[in-house]
């Protein structure tokens, strides 16, 4: 272990703003934290309130050259080509890492609370809801920050500092923990958490809910192939479950843009089991850059190539373009503006992301499923997943999708290796189901991840320069580096 100092400015005290009321007031005052109901108060900040997806997406082969040297932005280019960003900006490494930290720090001072009052049966939601989000921020930190997790590599692969305490000196030693010294943290704080929280926001999908919280295990134990468990926290969900996103009902609403990315990371919608609001400007990050979705990679989105039935998905009414980029954005991510005051058109850009959803889990359920060898029960779960998102959809194209007609339709899946053994047609399998993934998450990020867990090569081609430029299957770059303003104060860098 590396001993490293951090400085709580850039993990804690940073957090602070934009806190509730109560938050804002006196020292002595803010220390009575001494209901439920300031306690949920104070939980409200314990979510993480920015956006990876700017910089995931950006790093993965979705994003290909539009030739637009007339576009070409430093943060996009700097993404595009895999290079460190250190610099603190709207959808970037450091914004993301800091607001990590203070919904950390939120957990922690939630959860200290709690401790002081005696740890009641009547905080029991509290707790849970509070070990829940600190194990959520530190398993986005990890999965960003650090290497993939791989139990050859994890005691040695540098992971990200957990922290458990309110912080009360400015300057405090911390231990930049190993991969998998973080995971069993973040193992222990789902464990614990699961057996308190419960169902009680009336809002629901804006807070850790059971389900919620069931979702973040499931992507927790997919991370580490544990598929037993993976199973069983997505057994609510089922092999044919009803509140997975009917695309097709919602292009059936003939809604407009601005109005599709609202449904979208509504609420309200039964596939989204956690939306959070994160102060950011998404779709112009993704939209006005040289580097991109361009029209071609639209239609191989959207086209039939990895569809079970052989139609085209229906994902293309959901596309929209900036004015003058030769980019598209996916319309997920409408932006709403904070306004400053009443007479004023300036403002703070937020944006409401879907963070865990019944189709994140689905997709994970059925891969634990193949890991079990039942490669026949996996291709009917394929077309229960594709059947509300397909063109044209007929009931009697279930039957057409089998175990040979899949394997048929993967020429190869040799580049797809993960720590875990697979046979040849597990791989298969594996490389089918990641394709869906990559469409139905494209522009939210979610490519990266399978991108490092599958030890996948990107090659990213500089069409102007006449340049390529790639990410090997095992490379120091997929591990984001940390910011600089943390660095700078003894956190350990990741290798380049």
């Amino acid at each position: 272990m590396k001993k490293v100092k951090i400085l709580v400015a850039a993990l804690v005290v940073l957090s602070l703003n934009g806190c509730s009321d109560f938050l804002s007031e006196t020292p002595d005052n803010r220390t009575q934290l001494d209901s439920p109901e300031k306690i949920s108060e104070l939980l409200v900040n314990a979510y993480v309130g920015r956006t990876y997806m700017g910089f995931t997406e950006s790093m993965t082969d979705n994003f290909v050259d539009s030739r637009r040297v007339d576009m070409t932005k430093l943060d996009n280019s700097k993404y595009y080509k895999f290079e460190d960003n250190s610099l603190i900006e709207f959808d970037s490494p450091a914004w993301y890492w800091e607001t990590c930290y203070s919904a950390i720090a939120h957990s922690n001072q939630a959860l200290e609370a709690i401790d002081k009052l005696g740890n009641p049966e009547s905080l029991a939601p509290q707790r849970g809801e509070a070990l829940i989000t600190r194990a959520y921020s530190h398993f986005m930190l990890v999965n960003i920050f650090s290497q993939a997790y791989d139990p050859n590599t994890a005691q040695s692969d540098l992971g990200v500092p957990y922290v458990k305490d309110v912080e009360k000196n400015l300057i405090v030693n911390y231990e930049r923990l190993s991969v998998e010294a973080v995971y069993d943290l973040i193992e222990a704080d789902i464990q614990e958490g699961l057996g308190l929280i419960q169902d009680k926001y009336k809002k629901k999908g804006f807070h850790f809910n059971r389900a919620a919280a069931k979702a973040l295990a499931v992507k927790f134990y997919s991370a580490k192939a544990d598929w037993d468990k993976v199973l069983e926290y997505s057994n609510d969900l089922g092999d044919t479950p009803t509140k997975l996103r009917n695309v097709t009902a919602l292009n059936a609403l003939g809604l407009g843009i601005p109005e599709m990315g609202q449904r979208w990371a509504s609420g309200s919608e039964d596939n989204n089991l956690l939306v959070v609001a994160g102060n950011s400007s998404l779709g112009p990050t993704l939209g006005t850059g040289r580097f991109g979705i361009t029209s071609d990679m639209q239609q191989f989105f959207d086209g039939p190539d990895s569809n079970p039935f052989g139609k085209r998905w229906q994902y293309s009414g959901f596309w929209i373009r900036y004015s003058g980029a030769g980019v598209l954005v996916p319309a997920k991510f409408y932006t709403y503006m904070v306004f400053e005051g009443g007479n004023t058109t300036s403002g703070i850009p937020y944006v409401a992301t879907v963070v865990l959803s019944n189709d994140e889990m689905y997709l994970s359920r059925i891969e634990a499923t193949i890991m079990q060898g039942d490669l026949d029960k996996a291709a009917r779960m394929i077309a229960h997943f594709a059947k509300d998102k397909t063109e044209g959809f007929v009931t009697s194209d279930l039957n057409k999708v089998t175990k040979a007609k899949i394997l048929s339709s993967v020429t190869s899946a040799v580049e797809y290796e993960p720590f875990f053994a697979l046979t040849g047609d597990q791989q298969k399998f594996f490389k089918y189901v990641a394709e869906i993934r990559r469409r139905a998450f494209v522009g939210e990020g979610t490519r990266w991840f399978d991108i490092k867990r599958f030890n996948l090569e990107v090659r990213h081609k500089l069409l102007v320069e006449n340049q390529e430029i790639v990410l090997e299957k095992k490379d120091n770059r997929k591990a984001i580096q940390v910011p600089a303003q943390v660095s700078q104060y003894g956190v350990v860098p990741n290798p380049r």
